[in-house]
């Protein structure tokens, strides 16, 4: 799909909606461009900052004031990949390639859930849908976002269902829980707290020992904080 998007000229190449920085994708990628050409270093700051103001922009300035609103970590991504390929074409197969990764763990947490039978079709049914086969093809962030949220939510089940993670899911655990508080703000920390009180949902029937409780409860806090500190940010998303 992403091969014929870009052999066929019919504009859809340069951008899902339309060539212009209204649109988000194109915006990202225009950016990005412009930080490839203009910085010195794989990470410049000052670069990043001017690149973005260059097509109306602002996360460079907000990254600098508050950066857990400013949400700024794919401009980062397509940022460095622009830097190191010089092309927004490697923007587009990481998204492939994250689209795909995300419809497994799709199927690994409906497995969990509902079973086998329902889980492979959950998955033939989304990977014959426009959004992880067309939407991936573009600049978007959200195939990222679908990633690490259908992770944590099958790491939630697992936990709650097994009681144990692996010392490198839980290590993929905070990693992706800081990926998403700094790709989508406020939400993110929303469905942060949501995957904690799905994992340590026994926590209210007194079934886990005393170390599980005040590792449950700690996680619980710290979610709580984040979501009020960003919670301006959710009133944004959803009015």
């Amino acid at each position: 799909m992403l091969a014929i998007i870009l052999i066929v000229d019919n504009g859809m190449e340069k951008a899902f909606m339309g060539a212009t920085t209204y649109f988000d994708d194109y915006r990202y990628e225009l950016g990005g461009e412009a930080y490839a050409v203009t910085a010195k270093s794989l990470v410049d700051i000052d670069a990043f900052v001017k690149a973005y103001a260059s097509v109306g922009d602002w996360v460079g300035y907000h990254f600098l004031e508050n950066p857990l609103e400013a949400s700024p970590l794919w401009y980062w991504i397509v940022s460095i990949l622009f830097y190191i390929t010089r092309s927004y074409i490697s923007v587009r197969i990481f998204n492939v390639i994250i689209s795909s990764i995300a419809v497994v763990y799709v199927y690994k947490f409906a497995d969990l859930v509902y079973g086998k039978r329902i889980a492979v079709k959950a998955t033939t049914l989304l990977t014959f849908m426009p959004y992880p086969v067309v939407f991936s093809c573009f600049g978007y962030k959200d195939s990222l976002i679908m990633l690490v949220t259908f992770y944590l939510l099958y790491c939630a089940v697992k936990y709650r269902k097994s009681h144990s993670l692996k010392v490198s899911e839980v290590i993929l655990i905070l990693l992706g829980s800081i990926c998403l508080l700094f790709i989508r703000g406020g939400l993110s920390a929303l469905l942060i707290l949501i995957c904690l009180v799905i994992a340590f949902g026994d926590v209210i029937r007194g079934k886990l020992n005393r170390k599980t409780f005040i590792a449950g409860i700690f996680l619980i806090i710290i979610a709580v904080v984040f979501f009020i500190k960003s919670y301006s940010t959710c009133l944004l998303y959803t009015s």
